[in-house]
């Protein structure tokens, strides 16, 4: 999703990924040298997505997914008969709500929310971990006038 500061490395420009080596092949014979060969901005993805088959393996990127969410709160009020008379109505109530007001993660996990996903949680979506948008958080307040 863009969250971690992993993926910001080097501003998401062209660089060479640390302490990283390339495999040589001579005659048969293998041995491994500095790798020079950057990783550019046109084939990043390639490096943090597993979907093209050459970034870091899953395991060192599935996180954990436990959570507790504060989903749904509504508080309403029913304003008292006379009161609701004195503004020429028979009932007047006061709604104020929310939705994903907060969502807590483990510290391993910062950027996830389990319940978001655009492609399933499965491996070939990367367990909910591919391209997930944060969830929507909403507000409102509602007047219920019976007349």
């Amino acid at each position: 999703v863009g969250n971690s500061k992993n993926t910001t490395w080097n501003d998401r420009r062209t660089f060479i990924v640390p302490n990283s080596v390339m495999e040589v092949v001579e005659n048969g014979t293998t041995r491994y040298v500095e790798n020079t060969v950057p990783i550019t901005e046109y084939f990043v993805y390639d490096y943090y997505y597993t979907g093209n088959g050459r970034a870091v393996s899953y395991k060192d990127r599935i996180l954990d997914k436990t959570y507790l969410k504060l989903r749904d709160v509504t508080l309403s009020y029913v304003l008292p008969k006379p009161l609701a008379h004195k503004i020429g109505t028979e009932k007047a109530a006061i709604t104020v709500y929310g939705r994903n007001l907060l969502t807590w993660l483990p510290a391993s996990n910062r950027y996830i929310d389990p319940e978001v996903s655009n492609l399933g949680n499965d491996l070939a979506s990367e367990f909910g971990e591919f391209r997930t948008g944060p969830s929507v958080r909403n507000f409102g307040l509602s007047l219920n006038l019976t007349f």
